[in-house]
């Protein structure tokens, strides 16, 4: 019965962590591209979206970011898939609400970036190339920093003690 019981955890796991989809209900928005959800034990997960990432706070465009992924998720069931887990312990998801996919329309609508250096998701490029074409969101501005480096820059400064 023990080696049963393992197995089947064991299994579990594997599934979840292969993508398989799980309903929860979105109860907070940290940012543009990260969510707290409940699942139906009401266990709470934080929640990186995959494959984009969102102004910080502190960014143009950060708050509306945060707006525009609060207004499509919060208090609504989503479906989750999720990835794996980033160095922060949270998990890392893949989000619909209902057909839409939640990551990339975050992109599509110019509130984040495809994140090159954790996907090749094709689908992410062209709704990146068709923000930017169309000057939606940061593309609004001539200057956008995508915000891996506006993070490193920031870095850079605490650690100079002569800024």
């Amino acid at each position: 019965m023990h080696f049963t019981f393992k197995f089947l955890l064991c299994s579990l796991s594997l599934l979840a962590s292969q993508g398989l989809a799980a309903s929860y209900r979105v109860v907070g928005v940290t940012d543009g591209d990260t969510l707290k959800i409940l699942d139906a034990d009401k266990q709470q997960m934080v929640c990186r979206l995959y494959g984009i990432d969102a102004p910080e706070k502190s960014q143009p465009f950060g708050q509306a970011s945060k707006q525009a992924l609060s207004d499509m998720t919060f208090n609504r069931m989503v479906e989750v898939d999720v990835t794996g887990r980033d160095r922060y312990k949270r998990s890392i998801c893949k989000v619909r609400v209902g057909r839409t996919d939640i990551n990339r329309e975050q992109v599509s609508s110019g509130m984040a970036w495809m994140y090159r250096q954790y996907t090749r998701d094709i689908t992410y490029e062209a709704a990146e190339n068709t923000a930017r074409a169309q000057r939606r969101g940061v593309w609004s501005e001539s200057d956008a920093v995508p915000p891996w480096e506006y993070r490193r820059a920031r870095k850079a400064r605490n650690r100079d003690p002569a800024a």
